[in-house]
């Protein structure tokens, strides 16, 4: 957590800066589209693939954005619990912490108290490629 400091602009006014600041409003478009692109990437493995490969799509997602690389694993550097994983993804605390469990005995993840590693092997393997639809 960090200080923060909030503006907030009416419809107007947020128009006229995007108006005069077309490289902010380009900015703003992309981050808004990248967002849009992980819900649907998101939304895809709900619908489509199970909840091992749910877990290690956002382990893996979030080793990419927030990882730093120690000893083959890639420590995801944000305070995570079983209960928020499983949030994240649209499941159970226990139903996360099985697959953890059984992804720890595989030696796939490492966990502490919130905080999980993951094997840069399987980082490899499910990185979220960008592709455009």
């Amino acid at each position: 957590m960090e200080s923060s400091l909030l503006c907030t602009m009416s419809e107007p006014q947020f128009e006229r800066l995007m108006i005069n600041r077309p490289q902010l409003a380009l900015k703003f478009l992309k981050a808004l589209s990248d967002q849009l692109k992980e819900r649907e990437d998101q939304l895809e493995q709900c619908a489509l693939h199970g909840l091992r490969k749910r877990v290690l799509h956002l382990l893996s997602t979030l080793s990419a954005k927030f990882g730093v690389i120690q000893d083959g694993y890639a420590l995801i550097d944000l305070p995570l619990s079983h209960q928020e994983i499983a949030n994240m993804i649209g499941a159970s605390r226990e139903a996360v912490s099985s697959v953890m469990s059984e992804l720890a005995k595989e030696g796939v993840v490492k966990t502490s108290r919130l905080s999980v590693q993951l094997a840069v092997t399987i980082l490899e393997e499910n990185i979220p490629r960008n592709s455009t639809h």
